[in-house]
């Protein structure tokens, strides 16, 4: 086997206390707001005429699951 290049895979480092206290929050509201566990698209095969149609069709999809989070989210 030949190698080529010489990049070295590093590995991830460790986020520091203060990192991980500034996220805290932001963490807790993605926490909290994911409460419908859906993409909002059911499963199946899809066949749309444009690019345009798809888009249209996953961002309606978005909306929907959007708004069932905030509706539980309302509830509690």
């Amino acid at each position: 086997m030949r190698k080529v290049g010489n990049r070295e895979i590093r590995q991830p480092r460790e986020p520091s206390s203060g990192a991980l206290a500034s996220i805290a929050p932001h963490l807790r509201l993605a926490q909290r707001m994911a409460r419908v566990s859906s993409t909002g698209i059911a499963k199946g095969i899809y066949r749309f005429s444009s690019h345009e149609s798809a888009n249209a069709h996953a961002d309606e999809a978005l909306a929907r699951v959007v708004a069932a989070n905030a509706r539980a989210l309302r509830k509690q």
